[in-house]
């Protein structure tokens, strides 16, 4: 393989970790959005804070695995130390799981009253994918580990 190139496989995962890193900072924005209009206007101490509580809370994991599957993006492809890569982008599923399927269903099911589609769900689904990648042993070593050849 000449130097400059990448394999398929490695391509295509860069790709699934690019997508997590991308929709994860991406719902991180939108709770941001949707937790500054929701909070109360006229007297922040004594009005209720319970509309924007579950943005409050998802907002920052949603935003550190976003940065975690930005390290874990770049890291497949330039880092040495590879197990270091897979740490992070463990992390980064266990923290957008953690956050982002609260979230979406809270959005879809909870917070209108009729159930509806919520672009929250992208973001904790591409990661499930990411993290089985990373997850499993064999996948792993077959879509990082470089052949010489």
């Amino acid at each position: 393989m000449k130097k400059g190139h990448e394999r398929g496989k490695k391509a295509w995962f860069g790709l699934v970790l690019g997508m997590a890193f991308i929709l994860n900072f991406i719902n991180g924005i939108a709770a941001t959005t949707r937790m500054s209009n929701r909070l109360p206007e006229i007297n922040p101490l004594i009005d209720n804070y319970a509309p924007a509580s579950i943005y409050m809370l998802t907002m920052p994991t949603n935003m550190i695995a976003s940065i975690l599957f930005g390290i874990a993006t770049i890291g497949i492809f330039l880092a040495r130390n590879k197990e270091k890569v897979r740490i992070a982008g463990l992390a980064g599923a266990f923290l957008s799981i953690s956050a982002g399927f609260p979230l979406a269903f809270y959005s879809m099911f909870i917070e209108s009253g009729v159930p509806a589609f919520s672009m929250f769900i992208l973001g904790p689904v591409v990661s499930l994918v990411a993290g089985i990648s990373i997850l499993s042993s064999k996948m792993w070593g077959n879509l990082v580990v470089s052949r010489k050849g």
